[in-house]
């Protein structure tokens, strides 16, 4: 086996050596290392200094070459994570050698070489009783004729990295019965169209899956994944996915699929409609999710698609890395009960039940919130009289710290949120610190609702007479 950086020691090759002796601290290219060896490395001519590197990444040999024995370094049997990635490494080299020279590899990168069959990785693995975590993209691998008889080389592997091996899903799990304790799996950029369910005791513990940048296509193929019992984050990016579905007798019905899932990443697609993110509410667990730069999230702005996306599924604690607070949830869901109110209460009228199975399918959750915050008031889409009258309203504005302080001011309706924070900073003298406001509506006393958009106004709220703005910082 050849091995390359990652491993500390270097025979190198310099011109003037001066007076340099072994034990000699030296310094090149701002690493740092011990001279171990002075003298000739046949057959090549003239003297080279063998050093014992401090940083065990930096090195190419253990201090040998041609099999000749130079001298030993201090950190190589020591080496716990090494790398050797496109340096042509083709098997295992003599018997033993890997392990008794670092028995203590934990991560192991042979990407990009000259590997030819799963037998020959495994001649490696097994000398590496501890090897936790083994790369081994972009090599061509042919299948192993009894990949059960390997398991023994793999049984501390928890963590595989087989991207670009061309193999198909099939392939890859007969590949899989080799690893009986595999967590995390990334297999990006293979040749995975068409999915199957894997057997019972492949991947029962799989709690990570990658399958990044196989053509798959179709959510009917990732369902197929759905009863892995342990599977917490998946990503299915850049496949090409157009929708996402899961089969439930009710729109509003859980799935008994993907019990564990917690994120899904699934940006760089084409999802387009606002039922397959109503689709992810089925699922039980999840928290976290993923979702740019598909054609969806350029329909609105990015702030709105974020709410919009927030009250459509209700578990979730994370979108696109940033996380979901109950203030941002809170208003999200109310202003999304607003933004469909005038199409439901028309619904509700008519009785269509055709329409309304359509719109459930998009708005799966809105019965729900009507629960949570009340059925839209009709009176709040009628037009408006035009008026100047009619467009100021009268609102308490108070502060639950400071009792003694409220007041009651004519507002304009198209007031932004915006002035009206510039406002109540002056009026409660809340100096440097930026208050924090929630509306109190005179007909559902028992709700509130953030005012956190500074862009939208007053009557974007529903702010009427008699009601209340709560103030604290």
């Amino acid at each position: 086996m050849m091995v390359g950086p990652g491993i500390c020691g270097e025979v190198a090759q310099m011109e003037n050596l001066g007076d340099i002796k072994i034990g000699q601290r030296v310094q090149c290219n701002g690493h740092r290392g011990t001279v171990k060896y002075v003298g000739e490395v046949p057959p090549t001519k003239g003297i080279w200094l063998g050093i014992d590197w401090d940083d065990s990444s930096r090195g190419r040999h253990d201090g040998s070459h041609e099999g000749h024995k130079y001298f030993k370094t201090s950190e190589f049997g020591k080496l716990k994570r090494v790398i050797l990635d496109d340096y042509g490494v083709n098997g295992a080299g003599s018997p033993g050698e890997l392990q008794t020279h670092c028995p203590l590899i934990e991560e192991l990168d042979l990407s990009r070489n000259l590997l030819s069959s799963w037998e020959s990785v495994a001649d490696i693995a097994i000398q590496l009783p501890k090897l936790r975590l083994l790369n081994i993209s972009d090599n061509r691998l042919m299948l192993p004729e009894n990949p059960i008889e390997l398991q023994d080389a793999f049984r501390s592997l928890e963590h595989l990295i087989a991207g670009l091996l061309e193999y198909t899903w099939s392939e890859m799990m007969t590949c899989a019965t080799m690893w009986p304790h595999i967590k995390s799996l990334q297999v990006p950029y293979n040749h995975f169209v068409v999915l199957e369910p894997s057997p019972s005791n492949v991947l029962s513990q799989l709690k990570f899956l990658d399958l990044d940048g196989n053509p798959i296509d179709s959510w009917a193929e990732i369902n197929k994944l759905g009863k892995l019992p342990c599977l917490e984050t998946l990503n299915v990016s850049n496949t090409g996915l157009t929708d996402i579905y899961f089969p439930t007798e009710k729109p509003d019905q859980k799935t008994d699929l993907f019990q564990a899932l917690r994120k899904l990443c699934i940006t760089e697609n084409k999802i387009s409609k606002w039922q397959s993110i109503c689709e992810l509410d089925k699922l039980k667990q999840l928290e976290n999710l993923k979702i740019m730069e598909n054609p969806l999230m350029e329909v609105e702005n990015r702030a709105t698609n974020r709410q919009l996306i927030i009250a459509r599924i209700e578990s979730l604690k994370k979108l696109n890395g940033v996380d979901v607070t109950a203030d941002e949830r809170r208003g999200a869901e109310y202003d999304y009960l607003k933004r469909y109110g005038k199409v439901w209460l028309e619904l509700v009228k008519t009785q269509d039940e055709e329409q309304l199975r359509n719109f459930m399918k998009e708005h799966s959750r809105y019965p729900y919130l009507i629960q949570k915050y009340g059925a839209p008031d009709e009176g709040e889409f009628k037009v408006l009289s035009t008026t100047l009258k009619s467009k100021m309203i009268s609102v308490e504005l108070f502060s639950p710290n400071h009792e003694t302080k409220r007041y009651k001011k004519m507002l304009p309706r198209s007031m932004l949120v915006q002035k009206l924070f510039g406002l109540v900073q002056k009026m409660f003298d809340t100096g440097n610190e930026f208050p924090k406001l929630t509306y109190i509506s005179s007909k559902k006393p028992g709700v509130e609702i953030p005012l956190d958009n500074e862009l939208k106004t007053l009557d974007f709220y529903s702010v009427e007479d008699g009601d209340q703005i709560s103030v604290r910082w």
